[in-house]
């Protein structure tokens, strides 16, 4: 049976599925978000460069606490962070004799946030449908 609803009375219902659908997608993403960080710093440091180690060991995440906003994470290599840029971007360089060239960044850092972006859109999608 259909049932008639005044004007005042379809708002506060609309408003209150609204309000009850954002709690629901704060609860996913306050689960999600950590999962993604963990992602990212996996890809990171199972593709980065292992001369010695210490670069692809060094990356971690950290939490960030925003007013108002909820919580954020961080990916960042704690030990080598003054190479990071370097080795994701072309750059030239200056050899012994004076000669220069150039290097070929290697997109670890890149291909890692685009696949987590891509991972977190659809996970979220798909908790909050089932």
């Amino acid at each position: 049976m259909s049932k008639t609803v005044g004007v005042e009375d379809f708002r506060m219902e609309v408003m209150q599925l609204l309000d009850e659908y954002g709690k629901d997608a704060r609860m996913v993403l306050n689960d999600t978000i950590p999962e993604a960080a963990d992602i990212c710093v996996k890809m990171i440091r199972g593709n980065s460069r292992k001369q010695t180690g210490k670069y692809a060991k060094g990356w971690t995440k950290k939490q960030q606490y925003y007013r108002g906003l909820g919580t954020s994470y961080v990916v960042y290599n704690r030990d080598r962070y003054r190479v990071a840029h370097l080795l994701e971007r072309s750059h030239r360089i200056k050899n012994q004799w004076n000669t220069y060239g150039s290097t070929v960044g290697d997109n670890v850092i890149r291909d890692a946030t685009d696949y987590t972006e891509q991972w977190l859109v659809t996970e979220t999608e798909k908790r909050l449908k089932g």
